[in-house]
């Protein structure tokens, strides 16, 4: 697959960063035209991370997305990404240029390292992706729960966790056993207590599949909340307006969220005409809103007007 261009460094006004721990990464020219390479700027207090692989799968250290070392990854705004600083999720983006099978989904958090991943069967395509964070008080742990084996859905128990604790996403896998195949919906959260005790559903589904789960999440102080939020839409191609200046973007692939600083509580997205291969998958966070991007290979002049009906939804709180 041809590597994109070089990331244009002046749009993002960031330190050339780089170097990785494993699976060695590729630099990208600019300017890159490519819409995975124009990503929503970090609204404070988050930090915002790119990240890229040749493999499908890296692993970035600290020391990596903070040093001036290469092209390979960079953090904005600079110095944002702090050394032992534990994060919840903002939201986050991945791309494969040009829409392959889904095996493996990752974006986890590890001690001074993330580790990423977006793979088909072979695990040889280029991906890369931003992951938008925002940073845990002092003393609130990322915890984890996992699931060998579930078939379209599973529930993860949440130990110690209660009803009145809020709950947020710090990092997720998902992986298919046995080989890649389509998506039809993916699903991580919220958070639900109506049997009494916390569980954490995740969905990852199109045929009759066994897949793996891994769910990172924190438990946030209460004082610390100033409110819970909900957004949803259900997508449907209706023509291609505004599709000349390449910047249209259709009114159901986001939706207003305030301003400030939020944390995911859950997303779920969900082809409405059976399984797909995946280039764009993700919760961008932009200034006020959130947008959606679930969609297979389309050109670039049609990036915001997917071809495939997808319902979506994103739930988050406001933090003080």
């Amino acid at each position: 697959m041809t590597l994109p261009h070089r990331f244009h460094i002046a749009a993002l006004t960031v330190l050339i960063l780089g170097s990785l721990v494993a699976g060695r990464a590729q630099a990208q020219d600019a300017p890159c035209s490519h819409a995975s390479c124009r990503a929503a700027q970090a609204v404070a207090p988050a930090c915002r991370i790119y990240m890229e692989a040749s493999t499908g799968r890296a692993t970035f250290s600290h020391r990596a997305l903070q040093g001036p070392v290469s092209f390979a990854s960079r953090d904005q705004p600079e110095g944002c990404l702090r050394r032992g600083q534990a994060y919840a999720l903002q939201g986050w983006r991945f791309n494969n240029r040009g829409g392959h099978k889904v095996q493996r989904l990752r974006l986890l958090q590890r001690a001074e390292q993330f580790d990423i991943a977006f793979e088909d069967g072979d695990g040889g395509d280029y991906i890369d992706g931003f992951a938008w964070l925002v940073p845990l008080p002092e003393g609130v742990p990322i915890r984890t729960v996992q699931a060998r084996e579930c078939r379209g859905r599973c529930r993860l128990t949440l130990p110690g966790v209660r009803a009145t604790d809020t709950v947020v996403l710090t990092g997720f896998e998902v992986a298919r056993v046995g080989g890649d195949g389509h998506v039809r919906e993916l699903a991580i959260g919220p958070a639900d207590f109506s049997g009494g005790q916390g569980i954490m559903p995740v969905t990852f589904r199109d045929d009759d599949f066994a897949f793996r789960a891994t769910v990172q999440y924190a438990v946030l102080p209460r004082g610390m909340v100033s409110g819970h939020q909900r957004a949803r839409s259900d997508y449907a191609r209706q023509g291609l307006p505004n599709l000349l200046s390449g910047r249209y973007i259709h009114p159901d692939l986001q939706r207003p969220s305030g301003a400030g600083a939020r944390m995911l509580r859950g997303f779920r997205m969900a082809f409405g005409n059976g399984g797909h291969f995946l280039e764009d998958v993700g919760i961008e966070p932009l200034p006020t809103a959130y947008m959606a991007w679930f969609q297979d290979n389309q050109p670039e002049v049609e990036r915001r007007v997917p071809d495939d009906p997808f319902a979506w939804s994103v739930d988050w709180v406001s933090v003080r």
